[in-house]
């Protein structure tokens, strides 16, 4: 996705993850307890709009970095027409709204947080950093992207697509300050707690909005009114013979 998506692209990605986010939300609730937790953070936007350069940003420079292979004749302009990133970074508003709706869990915390591209930015004497950062940069983002590009390019473009990309990111770096958004969302699973041993069914039985005693509660009333039963005529007994030897 970029800012000259079409609209009928963009609602396809939010589409698709919605589907996505929903199925990983139900089956994570599957392997957690009632009341167990889970955190996630992933790259995301501030912005409502999914085409921000929040999100985007660092794929369209490797969109340039392709059209310029293009533009030589390195590329097939087909098959960069064909290439799709399978990504969507969502807005906190998004995750709220699937969570919300998937219905599984409830949010305890959500939050935004930004991420600068050059992990060198503060350090004292770092006029080159951006150099540095850019490397890193470019190293994470062959991380991601190289086996949607060998899968669909071929291994042979592989190092100088990557080579010209990292200029680009430091040259980019180099004149403004670049930032990941992340979102991170805390959450708790919802629902009663489990009762393996079905105690509450034998100790309490709801019936008619009343609660009815359950078989246990039954078994050890009755056994408690024979205890006292019992007590009390060793009590009475215990008593007359007392008063007996008193009277004599």
């Amino acid at each position: 996705m970029a800012s000259t998506s079409p609209p009928s692209v963009l609602k396809a990605y939010y589409e698709q993850f919605q589907r996505d986010f929903s199925l990983f939300l139900k089956c994570r609730s599957k392997e957690l307890v009632t009341g167990g937790r889970m955190v996630l953070t992933f790259l995301g936007r501030k912005s409502e709009d999914p085409s921000s350069e929040e999100c985007c940003y660092i794929w369209e420079l490797l969109a340039i970095t392709l059209n310029d292979m293009v533009s030589e004749g390195l590329i097939e302009e087909e098959k960069l027409d064909s290439f799709n990133i399978p990504q969507y970074t969502p807005s906190p508003t998004e995750v709220k709204s699937e969570v919300e709706m998937e219905g599984s869990f409830g949010i305890d915390r959500l939050k935004v947080s930004e991420v600068n591209w050059n992990a060198y930015d503060n350090e004292l004497f770092a006029s080159d950093s951006y150099k540095n950062g850019a490397y890193n940069v470019t190293k994470c983002m062959r991380d991601v992207a190289e086996p949607l590009l060998l899968n669909h390019f071929g291994a042979t473009i592989i190092n100088e697509v990557f080579c010209r990309y990292k200029k680009i990111v430091a040259d980019r770096m180099s004149k403004e300050r670049i930032e990941f958004i992340n979102v991170t969302i805390a959450m708790t699973k919802k629902g009663k707690k489990k009762d393996p041993l079905g105690m509450t069914d034998l100790f309490s039985r709801p019936s008619h909005g009343k609660a009815e005693y359950g078989p246990y509660t039954q078994i050890m009333a009755r056994s408690a009114a024979h205890c006292i039963g019992y007590w009390s005529s060793g009590l009475v007994a215990f008593l007359k013979k007392a008063n007996n030897r008193i009277v004599a």
